[in-house]
């Protein structure tokens, strides 16, 4: 079985009458949601991201498949999963970059 004929009966193959295609982009939204809910609590309770680097977060940030380019890829192809991981992305490393900045010029104060 070539690849061509493996990804035709994939378009066509439905889990409770709905496309596997539109299922498994549902449970990567579930997924990373999830994710990065707990990752962001946990950034807000601990006030650290030391781990992370600076050039990582800003990356991140504008840049794809999480952050603000896949919300505007998201927004452009009227994907709404990639759109809602895009920007729960943008936020996630928005608040990350917001603790980098303030934790820094904190410990440089003391």
């Amino acid at each position: 079985m070539n690849l061509e004929t493996l990804r035709t009966k994939l378009k066509h193959f439905t889990v409770f009458n709905i496309n596997l295609i539109d299922v498994l982009k549902l449970l990567a939204t579930i997924v990373f949601v999830i994710a990065v809910t707990f990752q962001i609590y946990k950034i807000l309770t601990t006030k650290s991201v030391k781990d992370y680097s600076l050039y990582f977060i800003l990356l991140q940030l504008i840049g794809t498949p999480e952050g603000g380019g896949a919300g505007i890829t998201g927004y452009m192809t009227g994907n709404k999963e990639l759109l809602i991981m895009g920007i729960l992305g943008f936020i996630y490393y928005a608040i990350a970059l917001y603790f980098k900045l303030t934790t820094n010029r904190n410990s440089k104060k003391q």
